[in-house]
């Protein structure tokens, strides 16, 4: 971990100040002991080092530093969310249990209530951080308000004090990102370049907008969908009809409610791994267990470790193109997985959302009686905060069910997403070859300049994603958001950790920018991992 002064404190940067070393390890101790600490820092190692420079560095979502150095007081740092911390203190109610640990602990429970400072950098407490030193003096006995990421807003009393170091040297390590909700709708400012939306940044066709200007509908509509728009989509899909579809809010939810319909308790349902990052929890809520065939070299399937796990699988989902890699896989392949899956008797779920975004060929749409086709409005036609998917399915059975089950859900899809959607697909076959050809332009500009970086990919063949080796990946996203500005995604949240996801789905401006900050952070901070 690298050195650095106080002064370089990054605003957000969350503080925790106790009176004496003892207290502070004994404050550190009962924290990591908790429920709530055993809960934040699960899969952690804790290492302690001896004084006069006593350190515990927890290397996960939080890291606390101690410092001794003779002082009468010592200082922990930490790079954790405010909540984890003020939380303890300050009676959060979500860290409960840690706080009664603390009181149950009199003597320091007298201490922390008399001599606690907390407050956050930069931000609730400008003053805090100078530029030339750290003189706490004008802010002595100063009530300050800290606004804690729960929504809690509490007061804290300041009590500063000129015997502490004016530079204190400690190692800062940025806060690790919890999960992809973390980014979802971020990225929007102008110093931010976000690598990680799966959203394309380019317009939806005008024929979707236009249309708004004759829409009058309000009322509830079918639950199965808008007939006209199921009529639509019945001629894109050789021998289907209006009944063999229904509409949903995206296809997150038709991945949903196929698998609630299909579930039987226990039953395993076999992922590619790479995976969207949802398909694990979406098996697991409908009482299955995913199971995991690995992408091989280039991101294909193996066909015979394929065919070794599928047999005793209630389901196999296939994702071509790949979310997060990119890959398309062989038609020859895909065949070959329609027999086999046709000959067990098992749903093949395919999730197609990415197939006109393909760069070298046509998709190859998967056939058979068990075949559940997902697809969705949001890549092809840009619109994605609409949230209009579907599923399509010939077996007649799992289509009544899946309708039956939206019905006590969420009942319909927006009537005016889908009359969007069907003005959308009224937009003439250019609007999407434009695009692709957009797509394919920004794939060979990120892919080109991560081989010049010396790192190591699958070259995507459509959608519009990477997936570069990086070791210790999830640190990687942490210091690439807080220190360079730029959102990208764990390999991790995906099922490949030591990569990292980037979207190509902005401006060829900002990739460049982009590649900038990416090399510069190579060749500082991760050559230090």
């Amino acid at each position: 971990m690298a050195s650095r002064t106080a002064e370089s404190l990054v605003a957000g940067t969350s503080y925790l100040l106790l009176p004496t070393t003892s207290v502070a390890v004994d404050f550190a101790d009962v924290f990591v002991d908790s429920a709530c600490g055993k809960d934040v820092l699960k899969d952690c190692s804790v290492k302690y080092e001896p004084a006069p420079r006593t350190m515990i560095a927890i290397n996960s979502a939080v890291y606390f530093f101690i410092y001794a150095k003779s002082l009468p007081k010592a200082e922990i740092l930490n790079a954790c969310d405010a909540t984890a911390i003020h939380g303890l203190l300050l009676g959060n109610t979500r860290f409960l249990k840690t706080g009664l640990a603390l009181a149950r602990r009199s003597s320091l429970r007298r201490r922390l209530t008399k001599f606690y400072r907390c407050g956050t950098v930069g931000e609730s407490n400008p003053n805090f951080h100078r530029k030339q030193s750290w003189d706490y003096t004008h802010a002595a006995r100063r009530h300050k308000w800290i606004s804690v990421r729960t929504g809690v807003t509490v007061p804290v009393k300041m009590f500063w004090c000129q015997s502490m170091l004016p530079m204190v040297q400690c190692d800062i390590m940025s806060k690790l990102i919890p999960g992809p909700s973390f980014f979802i709708g971020k990225g929007d400012d102008t110093d931010l370049i976000s690598f990680g939306s799966g959203q394309p940044d380019l317009p939806p066709p005008p024929e979707a907008f236009n249309a708004l200007k004759k829409y009058k509908g309000f009322k509830y509509g079918l639950i199965q969908g808008e007939e006209n728009l199921r009529t639509r989509l019945a001629e894109e899909y050789p021998g289907a009809k209006p009944e063999h579809f229904v509409i949903t809010n995206g296809a997150s939810e038709a991945i949903d409610l196929v698998m609630r319909s299909i579930s039987k308790q226990g039953g395993k349902v076999l992922l590619p791994r790479p995976y969207y990052y949802s398909y694990p929890h979406v098996v697991s809520y409908s009482g299955m267990v995913p199971e995991y065939y690995d992408l091989a070299e280039g991101g294909k399937i193996d066909y015979a470790q394929f065919a070794d796990i599928a047999p005793g699988c209630r389901a196999v989902l296939i994702n071509s193109p790949s979310n997060p890699t990119g890959t398309v896989q062989e038609i020859k392949t895909l065949k070959k997985i329609e027999a086999l899956c046709d000959r067990l008797g098992l749903y093949i779920i395919s999730d197609e959302v990415y197939k006109d975004l393909i760069y070298d060929r046509k998709n190859y749409l998967l056939h058979g009686k068990h075949v559940v086709t997902v697809n969705s409005f949001s890549k092809t036609f840009a619109m994605c905060g609409f949230r209009v998917g579907y599923v399509y399915s010939q077996d007649a059975e799992l289509v009544s069910s899946i309708v039956e089950m939206k019905n006590h859900t969420s009942m319909n899809t927006s009537v005016a997403a889908q009359f969007m959607a069907l003005a959308a697909m009224r937009a003439p076959a250019s609007y999407v070859e434009k695009h692709v050809k957009i797509w394919k332009e920004r794939r060979d500009m990120l892919y080109a300049g991560m081989l010049e970086l010396g790192l190591e990919l699958w070259k995507p063949e459509g959608a519009f994603y990477v997936l570069p080796k990086l070791k210790n990946s999830g640190r990687v996203v942490s210091d690439l958001y807080y220190k360079y500005r730029m959102i990208t995604y764990d390999g991790a949240w995906f099922g490949a950790p030591d990569h990292v996801r980037f979207s190509y789905a902005l401006d060829v401006s900002k990739i460049k920018e982009g590649l900038r900050r990416l090399k510069k952070f190579l060749d500082t901070e991760y050559k230090k991992y």
